[in-house]
């Protein structure tokens, strides 16, 4: 090895390193491919929870229920974020495409950000009233019963 090669090496360790950049993938490849299984057993059929979001946003104004917010202006997929669920569908799935388990909040307000912040952020929200009223219509068909938050366990009716 020769003296310039030497010296080229020690200039080079003095540099500071390039840090190896990961990428995490959205979906994983085998989320993907239960994805596309499921689908082609569907016929490329929406799922029950599809079908319950495309009604919802056919059916309903593009305004905040919270806020009041003009969401008339996103698009059909961002509307899909303003779908918020009254009872979240990962913990009580036996409600989770109920006709009344939604509320319209806006994305870009925050509302359903807020709502689903905590139950303690979404007691205190102007909305939370029809979110109670909500319940009450759903809450003889949920089976998580001991799930229910506590700011519900109040309108349950023994």
């Amino acid at each position: 090895m020769s003296a310039e090669s030497i010296r080229k090496l020690k200039e080079e360790a003095l540099l500071p390193k390039k840090k190896k950049v990961y990428f995490m993938p959205k979906v994983s490849k085998k989320k993907q491919k239960r994805d596309r299984e499921e689908r082609e057993a569907r016929n490329g059929e929406d799922t029950e929870q599809q079908k319950w979001y495309k009604a919802i946003i056919s059916s309903e104004d593009r305004v905040c229920w919270n806020c009041g917010t003009d969401l008339g202006r996103l698009t059909r997929d961002e509307m899909f974020s303003c779908v918020a669920h009254v009872l979240p569908k990962s913990i009580f799935p036996s409600v989770a495409t109920h006709h009344h388990n939604y509320m319209i909040l806006g994305r870009y307000c925050n509302c359903h950000g807020q709502y689903d912040s905590s139950w303690e952020n979404a007691s205190k929200m102007p909305i939370f009233k029809e979110a109670i009223d909500r319940f009450i219509m759903m809450e003889p068909e949920i089976t998580e019963r001991s799930k229910i938050p506590d700011v519900f366990l109040l309108y349950i009716k023994d």
